[in-house]
């Protein structure tokens, strides 16, 4: 009795999600017409449908896919595992950044440590996906010299602008909405992107961030070969000792009770 062989082959890469969670993400112009939502909270929706599947997207079962959150500093959230389940949950408690001296657009800070987790991943692709609303305006190494250390460990990078250039609406601490400047540094999440092989996005809208998301769960896949060997058990031994005890007991009666006189 033994374990069938069989030959599993799977497609999957190394993801590190990038998200910005700066306080300018509590805009709402990411909302739906039925939702008012922050881009912060747009970006959890879609997120969990990227990893999960929901919607156009299919999920990503079999991509080691983890979540490095940052705004004045950078921190991983979530390593890379195939435990989506809780990386959904660990997106999900993400919390906008509130105190000021912890607030800021720290992008080189936060694709550096991104490229670092990825280089310990077994997949031959990794990825980085940035997503911010801002301006790199903190954090101690620069967008341009964490994408070069992307490209030196073969990390692609794709970048996404979200939400609107210019004004944006938010909601202040007394519920009052009120509209505020908002930039995206388009030019520097460009060159992120050219620089490693990737692509920018820019998201204006709700439509889009999923069309986005869409676009990049069609990556080029790594297959994955797994080869599964038979192991065999031997189950033989019992029966060939009964029948063998049997064979016996028999010659032994034939000589002791049925042995006919002649």
């Amino acid at each position: 009795m033994g374990e069938r062989f069989s030959r599993v082959q799977r497609e999957g890469i190394a993801i590190a999600m990038i998200l910005d969670t700066s306080g300018s993400m509590a805009a709402l112009d990411l909302s739906t017409p039925d939702r008012e939502r922050t881009r912060l909270l747009a970006v959890q929706d879609v997120f969990e449908q990227f990893v999960l599947g929901g919607g156009d997207l299919g999920g990503r079962p079999d991509d080691l896919i983890g979540v490095i959150r940052f705004a004045g500093y950078a921190d991983t959230a979530a390593p890379l595992t195939l435990d989506h389940e809780n990386v959904v949950a660990v997106a999900r408690n993400l919390e906008l950044t509130r105190l000021r001296a912890e607030d800021g657009t720290a992008i080189g800070d936060a694709l550096g440590l991104a490229v670092e987790r990825l280089r310990e991943a077994p997949a031959q692709s990794r990825i980085a996906v940035l997503l911010t609303d801002g301006v790199s305006n903190a954090g101690v190494e620069s967008p341009q010299s964490a994408a070069e250390l992307a490209r030196s460990q073969g990390v692609k990078v794709y970048t996404i602008g979200a939400g609107t250039n210019g004004f944006a609406p938010v909601r202040d601490d007394r519920g009052v909405l009120r509209s505020v400047p908002v930039q995206i540094d388009e030019a520097t999440l460009r060159d992120i992107a050219e620089r490693t092989g990737g692509r920018y996005f820019r998201a204006g809208n709700a439509d889009a961030l999923t069309e986005v998301y869409a676009e990049i769960d069609r990556l080029e896949r790594t297959r994955i070969t797994e080869d599964r060997s038979r192991q065999y058990e031997e189950l033989f031994a019992p029966p060939l000792l009964a029948a063998l005890l049997l064979a016996v007991f028999g010659w032994l009666g034939r000589i002791a009770v049925f042995a006919r006189v002649p």
